[in-house]
């Protein structure tokens, strides 16, 4: 029996030698692949600090923002403005406050007696496009025009949130004022006009929840009071 196995195995041709040793090869090389695919991490191990955070669909827009976008924004910019300000340690309690997430209790406020006239408020707008506008470019000239005009109807979708930015634009506006500008245009001193539009605008923002919300409106409104 054994003089016939080695015979059949003598008498076999080379090429299904080599088929069988090709199988053989064939084998081991996708074992080897399969063990390769079960060692690799995956790709959340690989990345495990890729940033997080989310597209916002809205009327209008959409926007992506990371999960700490405000936070690092206000952070950064309070950074830049204490390395200008030439007594650091006056930062008002309100926006102390407000960049830590404190609680602050709602000032008791009419904001329609904060409001200008319309024709002030024109007045601003235009000095505003003028003077400040083309130093930020933050805003288009006629898409404003647009949406003051809506907002003035009682047709705008965001009444509170432009009110914070219209409110901004006033402080700004005339703080960029000499003290006799301003005084001759709206028969008020320059500190008691800013205080009023500085308080205006806090309050608006905060009525609209700026630290969390999302709305791009609230965005520039900040940057407009940050660098009042």
């Amino acid at each position: 029996m054994a003089k016939m196995m080695v015979r059949d195995s003598a008498s076999a041709s080379p090429g299904e030698t080599d088929e069988g040793q090709q199988d053989t090869q064939d084998a081991m090389r996708l074992r080897h692949q399969s063990l390769q695919l079960s060692s690799s991490p995956p790709a959340s191990i690989e990345h495990p600090q890729a940033p997080v955070g989310q597209i916002v669909f809205q009327e209008g827009y959409s926007a992506y923002y990371d999960s700490d976008f405000w936070p690092v924004l206000i952070s950064e910019i309070e950074d830049l403005r204490r390395l200008f300000d030439a007594e650091p340690n006056n930062k008002t309690p309100w926006m102390s406050s407000s960049v830590l997430g404190l609680h602050i209790q709602m000032p008791t406020t009419d904001q329609s007696i904060m409001r200008p006239t319309v024709q002030e408020s024109n007045m601003l707008c235009r000095l505003y496009f003028e003077n400040v506008n083309p130093f930020m470019k933050i805003l288009h000239q006629s898409h404003f025009a647009k949406e003051l005009d809506q907002y003035r109807r009682g047709v705008f979708p965001f009444s509170e949130e432009y009110e914070a930015l219209l409110f901004s634009i006033y402080l700004l506006t005339v703080n960029s004022l000499q003290p006799q500008v301003v005084e001759t245009m709206f028969c008020t001193a320059k500190p008691a006009l800013v205080a009023r539009f500085q308080l205006a605008t806090q309050v608006a923002l905060m009525r609209v929840n700026f630290i969390q919300t999302d709305k791009v409106l609230v965005f520039q409104a900040l940057l407009h009071y940050l660098v009042r």
